[in-house]
């Protein structure tokens, strides 16, 4: 799909980059490989993936304190009509992992749905209206979350030395001859892409 009136500035790419972030994060800390659908027709009749994982990038819960759960879409401002989306969407996925360049959580999607159904959160719709959502604070994503995975130490495997530069990550020991040797550096390029893009929506929030 086509989301012409989003805010962000191109939520399919940063979608995409966030998604194979989370499957090394995956691959590395459960030895599980993830298998997206490529077409929109696939993404639509069957799910994000065959293994029935949905992954949102939430670019702001870290500051907000808060997860923006998706309940319903429209792909324009224009449309009548919301349709059921994310937690709601009825497709193959029974897990759903959301978070942002720091941290993620993995949720079955049956127990953010009781959450929703039980708790009767407020129901918000973004300006323009092209999302309904509501806010997860983080204590109860720390409730609800089947797992929860810190990313740097996967993008970075040495760790503790705070966000990874790769380029003069010294003393690490994974810094050799001018070159990260972790796993993990097979992602930056992406890392650093979805980074640059958050900076940018950064910039031109603030310009508003």
């Amino acid at each position: 799909m086509t989301y012409p009136d989003s805010k962000h500035l191109d939520p399919l790419q940063m979608g995409k980059l966030y998604q194979e972030i989370i499957r090394v994060v995956l691959s590395r800390r459960l030895r599980l490989e993830l298998h997206f659908y490529d077409s929109q027709a696939e993404q639509y009749d069957l799910g994000e993936s065959q293994e029935g994982m949905e992954i949102k990038l939430d670019a702001w819960c870290s500051k907000t304190g808060h997860l923006s759960i998706e309940v319903g879409e429209k792909t324009q401002a224009a449309q009548a009509h919301f349709t059921p989306s994310g937690i709601m969407r009825q497709d193959n996925s029974s897990w759903y992992i959301q978070g942002d360049l720091k941290r993620c959580w993995a949720f079955k999607k049956a127990a953010l749905q009781e959450f929703f159904k039980q708790a009767r959160p407020p129901v918000i719709e973004d300006n323009p209206p092209t999302i309904r959502k509501f806010y997860l604070p983080i204590r109860e994503a720390n409730r609800l979350a089947g797992d929860y995975f810190e990313l740097i130490p996967f993008v970075c495997e040495y760790g503790g030395l705070g966000e990874p530069h790769w380029e003069s990550c010294t003393p690490c020991l994974l810094f050799r001859d001018g070159h990260c040797q972790s796993a993990g550096a097979k992602i930056r390029p992406t890392f650093l892409a979805l980074r640059q893009q958050l900076e940018r929506m950064q910039a031109q929030a603030q310009r508003r």
